[in-house]
């Protein structure tokens, strides 16, 4: 849809002018930058791409799934918005307290958040109307789109565990699964439509209301018209910390990202900032904050209010100290905690910047690949396994009726001296918080530029898609065989990782400016991810 221009630099970050996005896929962000040079801002760039994600990753993300944003105005505001859908009301007392949620099937079925969130932030920021926003989408999904190299190798995992005739199956077996065959979602194309014109109305008190309930509640499912009627995003203000003389924004609880956050604060006490990405005493302080973080996290965070309290305190100079005075007296195996619950790792994310100022980072997924496995054939969606693997309960980390469960999505925005200078994003379900962390340390104590701090080797502690407990440090090739002997014997368990490894080490989208006016724009080699600007 759009041809790149600009110039590059350095490692191949991407400069220019008058807009960047960066996605998970180059239809998104192709579609960004045409709504960018139609006049519309970074907020009705979003909305357009994430639309396309929808339809061209629909294993990963779509109508049916939730979404989170952290938004810049022009005027330095950063504002967080929580896409996230709650537990069905009837969830709870006679479910099965301290029973498992199924991975698959209704009852793993969360209220999507995503249409309305997008509607939100069109309303509050947009400029352009949604019907013009949503059209590229509805073209994927009527008139076809080529399937990418990741979404037939998502297809052949799937397909062989599903049932001949169910409706997934049957969307799967109706289309073209390779490069230069056509994948339609007539039904999907149909309901973006009705969205487009009615807005959020006409998917939670439209007819895809009771087609997606009816056929949750058939399958034995909780979710109701009522929880669609009731569900509303949220507007909260980011949570931030300070790294080095920059200022660190994420999204606050029920997201993961204040983890990061508190990675940050701990390695920066550290001291260790003048070490290059592949020191193996920079690897081992940073496995070490991110088991500490994760153990005091999912330890205590829910939706409550009170989590954003226990943040500031988790975030606090006396909470920090007392961690890093831990950090080496135990071993590695003794700091980490396993990480129940908040799995998955599929998911996509897109970022995009305007020539104004106003940048948008938005990560949204269905949770695990293709959700729950529940497509509803008259709609085309495909709904969420967000409460997969839930324990039923009020306790942290548990989930009854109405409450919102933990989830890994994040982003992250770094601000030096009042400007946002980089925003990003990616999949990788609980590696998310892990990979940004290293590519924050990357861009700020390396001074590497945008391109090179996303493509630095990485390290990641417990891989997604694997059950716990998860021991292993995974490291990328880059690294060298003698950083990985250096981190056996500091008491790490690690692997090398070999080429069916490389989707777990996440695939991260990321904009920025470089001081003199120009816009940065950098996406991930690990997987499709696309970088563009005019």
């Amino acid at each position: 849809m759009t041809t790149t221009l600009g110039t590059r630099r350095g490692q191949g970050v991407l400069l220019s002018r008058m807009g960047v996005a960066a996605a998970g896929s180059p239809a998104a962000t192709g579609a960004a930058l045409d709504i960018l040079r139609r006049g519309g801002n970074a907020v009705d760039a979003a909305v357009c791409a994430a639309a396309v994600q929808s339809v061209v990753e629909f294993p990963w993300c779509g109508v049916g799934g939730d979404a989170f944003w952290l938004i810049r105005t022009p005027d330095g505001t950063t504002v967080a918005l929580n896409g996230s859908g709650a537990a069905p009301a009837a969830l709870g007392p006679g479910n099965g307290d301290g029973s498992v949620i199924p991975r698959f099937g209704p009852l793993s079925v969360a209220v999507p958040g995503f249409v309305d969130a997008l509607c939100e932030a069109r309303d509050r920021f947009g400029t352009l109307p949604l019907d013009e926003l949503f059209e590229p989408a509805v073209e994927y999904a009527g008139e076809g789109f080529a399937p990418s190299g990741e979404l037939s190798r998502a297809i052949a995992r799937v397909r062989p565990s599903l049932a001949d005739g169910t409706p997934l199956a049957a969307l799967l077996d109706g289309n073209g699964a390779s490069a230069g065959e056509s994948f339609r979602q007539p039904h999907l194309a149909e309901t973006l439509e009705a969205v487009a014109a009615g807005g959020r109305d006409a998917f939670y008190r439209g007819r895809p209301a009771g087609a997606l309930t009816g056929v949750v509640r058939a399958g034995g499912g909780l979710v109701t018209e009522e929880d669609l009627d009731r569900h509303t995003s949220s507007w909260v203000d980011p949570i931030r910390a300070g790294y080095r003389g920059t200022a660190v924004y994420t999204q606050p609880p029920v997201s993961l990202g204040c983890v990061m956050l508190q990675e940050l604060r701990m390695y920066e006490r550290l001291g260790l900032g003048a070490l290059t990405f592949d020191d193996p005493v920079r690897v081992d302080a940073m496995v070490r904050c991110k088991h500490a973080a994760f153990a005091d996290v999912l330890a205590t965070l829910s939706d409550d209010p009170r989590s954003l309290a226990r943040v500031a305190e988790l975030l606090s100079d006396e909470h920090v100290d007392r961690r890093c005075e831990q950090l080496f007296a135990l071993s590695p195996e003794d700091l980490r905690q396993p990480i129940a619950g908040v799995a998955g790792s599929d998911t996509t994310c897109l970022t995009v910047l305007d020539a104004q100022g106003s940048a948008v980072t938005l990560i949204h997924s269905l949770f695990n690949e293709f959700g729950s496995r529940v497509l509803e054939p008259t709609t085309g969606v495909l709904l969420n396994d967000r409460l997969a693997n839930q324990v039923v309960g009020l306790g942290p980390n548990e989930i009854t009726g109405g409450r919102k469960p933990l989830h890994t999505l994040s982003a992250f925005l770094v601000e030096r001296d009042g400007v946002a200078v980089m925003t990003g994003a990616t999949p990788g379900g609980r590696g998310q918080v892990q990979i940004n962390f290293q590519v924050v340390v990357n861009a700020v104590d390396c001074d590497m530029d945008l391109q090179s701090a996303v493509d630095s080797p990485r390290w990641l502690s417990g891989a997604p898609r694997r059950p716990e407990p998860n021991r292993q440090l995974y490291l990328e090739q880059g690294f060298g065989a003698a950083v990985g002997d250096d981190l056996r014997r500091r008491g790490h368990d690690v692997r090398v990782a070999v080429p069916d490894d490389t989707d777990i080490f996440g695939s991260v989208v990321a904009v920025g400016t470089d001081g003199g006016g120009g816009l940065l724009a950098a996406a991930d080699h690990r997987r499709e991810a696309t970088a563009a600007g005019f």
